[in-house]
């Protein structure tokens, strides 16, 4: 009886998948609290539903984005981050900070330009401290109106 070869098998639901990312601008990729690089990033991942944290702290972005990676398939992700934009009223002369970078003193004029995704806007006033956590969509404006106690 003759041996017929089918042909290497597909590769099929085991082992790894693989994942390529894009993104703009460049970000650190983190997957389960460990840091992957810096993006492009172009890699094999156990299969499931990952997670990927993507920052950059002195651009202040923090996202993230959720992806299934499968068995033997690569898996294309592009993410191109937009802007938001914070007006800030507070007292003349407060600090203001945005994701710890310092923005300048009060009054702030104009919007600020942040990337989407979760930020903290901190503003100190003599010895007080004024917080906020936000989340900012591309292109969406958000307005904080600070006053002294």
């Amino acid at each position: 009886v003759p041996v017929v070869d089918a042909g290497a098998p597909a590769v099929a639901a085991t082992g790894d998948g693989r994942l390529e990312l894009e993104t703009t601008p460049a970000l650190e990729l983190q997957i389960d609290g460990k840091s992957l690089g810096r993006t492009p990033f172009r890699g094999a991942l156990s299969p499931g539903r990952k997670v990927l944290v993507l920052i950059n702290k002195e651009l202040g972005i923090r996202t993230t984005r959720v992806v299934t990676i499968s068995p033997g398939e690569t898996q294309t992700v592009n993410v191109s981050l937009s802007q938001g934009y914070v007006t800030l009223s507070a007292p003349e002369g407060a600090s203001v900070f945005i994701d710890e970078r310092r923005i300048g003193n009060a009054p702030i004029r104009g919007e600020i330009p942040v990337y989407e995704g979760a930020h903290k806007i901190i503003v100190h006033v003599g010895k007080a401290r004024w917080n906020e956590n936000f989340t900012i969509a591309g292109g969406q404006r958000v307005n904080f109106n600070v006053e002294q106690q």
